[in-house]
């Protein structure tokens, strides 16, 4: 894990030093405050039920949500906002990002923000890109938007575990990997993801950890 880390520190100083817009993987390291992200909402139904958990344990998080889906669910989006998480911009379609022209990737981008940005009343700061992918094109248009492109450190694999029939302990292994200014990545859906979500909120509390939106995980 720890040569892992020093990795993705490599990659972010080295898109600072080409000129393009920081890539940041993790919070202060000396901070007991993490972050909890949850990609590719609204969904009915899954989303109110991640939501309610969050309620119950007094928790803020980070939705990056896909702008068509937010047309299909205001009502969710508004929940997301006046429940004090954090909306973030994941891409208008949800598609891989590389493959398009640099107009249709600004075009991704611009158009969920400004759909965010209707319901918040407040600049979007955050963006991650589908599937965590992302060529010098994507970050041009972050850069363009002014936007920060958010990763993570911790990856609970909730995504990958979904179509499996066996059991997986995501929470374990949020749980084993997560350290001060972890970015946790989740996944908005999934029963599985549901079933682990307070055994992680309850386990990374019991650490000492406090779960913060972005917001107040960076600077």
């Amino acid at each position: 894990m720890t040569r892992l880390l020093t990795v993705l520190t490599l990659l972010c100083l080295s898109s600072i030093g080409m000129g393009e817009p920081t890539t940041i993987w993790k919070g202060d390291p000396s901070s007991q405050k993490v972050a909890l992200t949850f990609d590719d909402g609204p969904k009915p139904g899954e989303s109110n039920r991640i939501l309610n958990i969050l309620d119950k344990y007094g928790v803020r998080a980070t939705f990056f949500v896909i702008g068509k889906k937010t047309h299909e669910h205001p009502d969710l989006i508004y929940r997301i906002h006046t429940s004090g998480h954090d909306l973030a911009n994941h891409s208008y379609t949800h598609t891989n990002l590389t493959t398009l022209p640099y107009n249709e990737i600004l075009s991704e981008l611009s158009e969920t923000s400004k759909i965010l940005e209707k319901t918040t009343k407040t600049p979007i700061r955050y963006f991650r890109p589908p599937g965590g992918k992302y060529n010098k094109e994507v970050l041009k248009g972050v850069k363009a938007l002014n936007l920060q492109m958010i990763m993570w450190d911790v990856n609970s694999g909730d995504y990958a575990t979904r179509l499996s029939k066996e059991h997986d302990p995501i929470d374990k292994s949020v749980l084993e990997h997560t350290t001060g200014g972890s970015i946790i990545l989740l996944h908005n859906g999934g029963e599985k993801t549901i079933r682990a979500l307070p055994k992680i909120i309850t386990g990374l509390q019991q650490r000492g950890y406090q779960l913060v939106p972005l917001r107040e995980l960076l600077p």
